[in-house]
C-alpha cells in the first residue's frame, strides 16, 4: 500500500507543472519564463534545485526551509523580470508569493520522504 501512496503521489508532483501547458495547445516545453510564474511551474523548479544542491558547501549549513525560500524568491523574481512584468508591487508579492511555492516544495518532500519511510 506505502509503494501505491508513493508512486501516485510522485506521479502527481511530477505532472502538476504540466498543468500550466493544459489551455495553450503548444507542444509541451520543459520550462518558459511562463510557467515559471505559475505555482506548479516553480513549484517543481525550486524542489528540484534544492533537492539536487542542498548538501553542497556553504548551502548546507544553511537549514533547508530557508535555503528553498531563497531560491523560490529567486526563481520568482526572475521569471517576472523576464517577462517583463517587474514593479514595485509585483516585487514585494515576489516575497509572499515565495512562501506559498516554498511550503509546496517542501510539503511535496516531506510526503513523500514520509510515504518511503
Amino acid at each position: 500500500m506505502k509503494k501505491i501512496k508513493l508512486i501516485l503521489l510522485t506521479l502527481c508532483i511530477f505532472l502538476l507543472p504540466l498543468a500550466a501547458f493544459a489551455d495553450t495547445g503548444a507542444e509541451p516545453e520543459f520550462f518558459t519564463w511562463t510557467s515559471l510564474l505559475t505555482v506548479g511551474g516553480a513549484t517543481a523548479v525550486v524542489a528540484l534545485f534544492v533537492q539536487l544542491t542542498k548538501g553542497l558547501g556553504v548551502i548546507a549549513k544553511i537549514p533547508t526551509q530557508i535555503y528553498s525560500y531563497i531560491v523560490a524568491v529567486i526563481v520568482l523574481l526572475a521569471a517576472t523580470i523576464f517577462t517583463g512584468g517587474i514593479t514595485v508591487s509585483s516585487a514585494v508579492l515576489t516575497l509572499v508569493n515565495g512562501l506559498v511555492v516554498s511550503l509546496a516544495a517542501n510539503g511535496a518532500y516531506e510526503a513523500i520522504a514520509r510515504v518511503k519511510n
